[in-house]
């Protein structure tokens, strides 16, 4: 038995190299949306995330979770405005979007009641253009206890 090493964060070809240098063997490998193309996000035996120190047979298959980078095509920035924090995610998973920092107000005791007032980036530019955004992006977002309501921005 050794312990699974801590690929985490290391670009794919020197984890495929240490992990034969541990003795064991690379198994498939996945990419998910994040800015840090063919950075390893998570390691996995059997299909489950496992954590570097875990004790494992020399010869496992490590299948290997890795960032696939910003995408080309870009995509106009959901609009969180309103949302709770898990509403948002399922969003921004959907839309291949990253969630940034999430910035909590002093009174937010609880970020599952909180809500969205504003994110950055913003889903409109200054010039009133919807912003977009590429895929492996992250979104920062503000979170407060009331449910915020939106400035009217439009002219009469």
């Amino acid at each position: 038995m050794i312990e699974m090493p801590n690929l985490l964060g290391l670009q794919f070809k020197f984890a495929e190299s240490s992990l034969g240098g541990y003795g064991l063997k690379l198994g498939d490998t996945t990419y998910k949306p994040d800015f840090a193309r063919n950075t390893v996000l998570d390691m996995l035996v059997g299909g489950q995330s496992t954590k570097a120190g875990t004790k494992i047979p020399v010869g496992t298959v490590v299948s290997l979770v890795l960032g696939q980078g910003v995408a080309e095509t870009q995509i106009p920035v959901p609009d969180l405005f309103g949302m709770r924090l898990s509403d948002a995610r399922v969003v921004l998973e959907a839309n291949g979007v990253v969630m940034g920092a999430v910035v909590m107000d002093p009174d937010v005791r609880d970020t599952a009641t909180a809500f969205i007032y504003r994110q950055t980036p913003a889903t409109v530019g200054t010039d009133g253009i919807p912003a977009l955004i590429h895929s492996g992006q992250a979104i920062d977002v503000y979170i407060g206890t009331q449910v915020p309501v939106r400035q009217d921005t439009s002219h009469h």
